[in-house]
């Protein structure tokens, strides 16, 4: 196998020393050479998936991003970094999936200091915060169970 690769390559090499299969072509001229066309650059939220490095890398200059997040199959939010207001950040929050009814497909917004935040800060600052700095149908729900 190695042996007809090295013969391949052998003759091809002849052939392009010896002129072999070339084609003449015209000269091009520099000044109609067609200039490279900028792209345009796509705009939107950032896409971090279930990447908690990734949205906490977003939330850290408030970046529009959206991230999946939840407790398995059964607890599932899709969140929104939307944009900074401020000194605060606002986050979009929907509760996809929940098994309590009166929890699915429920939402909430919420703004929160706009600082970077290790996995474990976010999490603390919203059990202790989140019925104060957040509002929709979420929090609703929650307080229609009491939870203060």
């Amino acid at each position: 196998m190695k042996t007809k690769i090295l013969l391949t390559l052998f003759m091809v090499s002849v052939l392009l020393l010896t002129g072999c299969g070339a084609e003449e072509s015209a000269p091009v001229k520099k000044d109609t050479v067609p200039k490279a066309v900028p792209v345009a650059k796509t705009t939107g939220p950032i896409d971090c998936g279930i990447k908690d490095s990734c949205f906490l890398e977003q939330l850290a200059s408030c970046n529009p991003a959206t991230f999946t997040t939840g407790m398995g199959p059964k607890i599932q939010f899709d969140l929104t970094i939307r944009g900074a207001e401020g000194n605060k950040c606002v986050i979009h929050y929907l509760a996809a999936e929940n098994p309590m009814p009166q929890f699915k497909n429920t939402e909430m917004t919420c703004k929160i200091p706009l600082k970077a935040y290790t996995i474990e800060e976010y999490e603390d600052y919203f059990q202790n915060n989140l019925l104060t700095v957040c509002q929709g149908t979420y929090v609703d729900a929650m307080r229609a169970l009491g939870i203060e």
